[in-house]
Order: C-alpha cells, then structure tokens, then sequence
C-alpha cells in the first residue's frame, strides 16, 4: 500500500504541475483512480477515464468516460493528451500495446502498479510441514 501510496503522490505533483493538461486515465474508476481523477479535476485538467464500465460510477460529471475492454485493444480510444497514467495494466501486453499505441499520441504515459508489476510466485501455495508439540 506504501508503492501505491508513494506512485499517486509522484502522479498528482506531476498533475498538478502543468495547467490546463488532457489526462487519461486508464482504469479511473476504482479506489486509486477515482481519487486521482478528483486531484486532477481540482487541477483544472480535462480529464477522460478509460475503464470496462464494471466499477460503480461514482465520478463526476465533468470527465469523459470511455468504456473499453484492454484484452481486446485500445480502439475506442482516439486523440491525443499530455499524459496517460495508466492504472490497470495488468499484463505486461496491456502495457506493451498501450504504450505502442499512445507513443505518439501521448507526452507523458505513467504506468502504476503495486500489485501486477511482478511475476507471479512459482509455488502458488506455501504449505507449513512444521509440527508443534506441547512442552
């Protein structure tokens, strides 16, 4: 929770620094997104939230919502904004193809993960052989 923490701070100073920005925001919509999207409005940015449409909207008004699923591609997304912050990459496919398909439609693209950014361990679970005795 500390990364994620640290990650938004770093994303909101980077906001907060420019005026008048065109943020995208993949994955705006859950508990990191949805405070990064307020942060940004209070920036003053134009914001558009790219998300599959499954997180209840709780987010203002003012903010473009466009509805995409990331295993089938990025095409509902068209234009160009000073910085991507992209919050749900959960493959390293989703982050390759976003950054292939942004390079040159984005100034900025920042890729936030706590969670996603390592593989998965080989042992998928621990098991404890260790016997207690009463002494």
């Amino acid at each position: 929770m500390v990364l994620k923490q640290q990650c938004q701070a770093w994303a909101i100073l980077f906001i907060t620094e420019g005026t008048n920005m065109k943020i995208l925001i993949l994955g705006g919509t859950g508990f990191i997104g949805s405070k990064l999207v307020e942060k940004c409005l209070l920036a003053k940015h134009s914001v558009t939230v790219f998300s599959r449409g499954e997180t209840p909207n709780t987010l203002s008004g003012d903010i473009e919502r466009i509805e995409g699923d990331r295993d089938i591609g990025l095409s509902e997304l068209h234009g160009e904004w000073d910085v991507c912050i992209d919050l749900c990459g959960y493959t390293a496919k989703h982050v390759r193809d976003s950054a292939s398909q942004f390079h040159k439609r984005v100034g900025h693209y920042i890729y936030i993960s706590a969670v996603r950014a390592f593989q998965q361990p080989r042992v998928s679970k621990l098991q404890n052989k260790a016997r207690f005795t009463n002494q």
